[in-house]
């Protein structure tokens, strides 16, 4: 199976023009990584110069995905690793040296996988510091899900954020194969095994299964952003872009962020003590998932070290 297959057969939570370009991107030939992607992926936080009580400010650029991928790596795109931004944000909580974290997102979104983990982990550290994002100018889809769980977000002035939904294609190229004279024989063992492989015919039941999938993620997705933005679930569903990307003012204006600005603005609000850490409450997070975060515990020394090495 060649890499646009691979990744079509994912799901994600991204922007769909970008998921588009994406797969057509990889069906040009291998090259080698920009070095500013890898630069910017490698920039796991850095803190502002010249202030003592410094603010970190950590990078949410380009497609995120749960892990580095080598795959993607070898086409040009250097994804951040949503485990590596969950290092960064203990690291930066725990330090001594950081009195508020910003976030600086220009994403499309990435795959599912990670997201939940990385929304639970936010919402476990709100109230220890300030953490703010900004869309800079775009927060969308699984950036989205991550900047809903800060305290504050901000959209600058040309930005959006948005593209609320999960995605996935699944690729049937029987038809194709059949034209150009190719049969395959695919062997396996399972009832469901082999769902999915393009020279494989998509069954009803194997569709609806995926669609299953596509839902159970979604429900998740809307619920964490209720939670994070403090709205019914329903607001999120109904009126807050249905997967479309919205742009700044109307963003604000429906709640989905909390108001127009730049980096430099959100920084500075930290800096003056204008952002509340402001803690989830277990009526917002509801029965076992309340229990269950209050769990979440970081290793002040295990965090210190990790800060000291994305500082390198």
């Amino acid at each position: 199976m060649d890499a646009p297959l691979a990744f079509a057969n994912r799901l994600w939570a991204i922007e769909p023009r970008w998921f588009a370009s994406f797969l057509d991107a990889l069906n040009q030939p291998l090259m080698a990584a920009a070095p500013e992607r890898m630069e910017a992926a490698r920039a796991a936080a850095r803190t502002r110069a010249g202030d003592p009580g410094g603010v970190a400010v950590i990078p949410v650029h380009g497609p995120i995905t749960m892990r580095p991928d080598p795959i993607l790596a070898a086409f040009g795109f250097e994804t951040l690793s949503s485990l590596g931004l969950q290092a960064a944000i203990r690291a930066a909580v725990a330090s001594p040296d950081v009195r508020g974290l910003v976030f600086d997102i220009d994403s499309p979104g990435g795959e599912v996988a990670g997201m939940t983990e990385l929304a639970r982990l936010v919402r476990s550290l709100r109230g220890s510091k300030p953490m703010v994002g900004v869309a800079n100018p775009m927060a969308a889809s699984a950036a989205y899900w991550f900047g809903s769980q800060l305290d504050e977000l901000y959209v600058t002035p040309s930005g959006e954020v948005g593209a609320i939904g999960i995605i996935g294609i699944r690729a049937d190229l029987t038809a194709a194969a059949e034209r150009s004279g190719v049969r395959a024989h695919i062997i396996t063992a399972g009832k469901y095994k082999g769902e999915g492989h393009p020279l494989r015919e998509a069954s009803d039941d194997e569709l609806a299964a995926m669609q299953a999938q596509a839902d159970a993620h979604y429900q998740v997705f809307t619920s964490d952003v209720a939670r994070g933005r403090r709205v019914p679930v329903a607001s999120v569903r109904e009126g807050f872009g249905e997967g479309r990307m919205v742009l700044a003012h109307d963003a604000v204006a429906v709640g989905m962020a909390d108001r127009e600005g730049t980096l430099d603005d959100a920084i500075a609000a930290v800096h003056r003590g204008q952002v509340e850490a402001r803690r989830v409450a277990a009526s917002e997070e509801g029965g076992e998932w309340a229990a269950e975060e209050q769990h979440h515990q970081v290793d002040p020394d295990v965090c210190r070290r990790l800060w000291e090495i994305a500082r390198a």
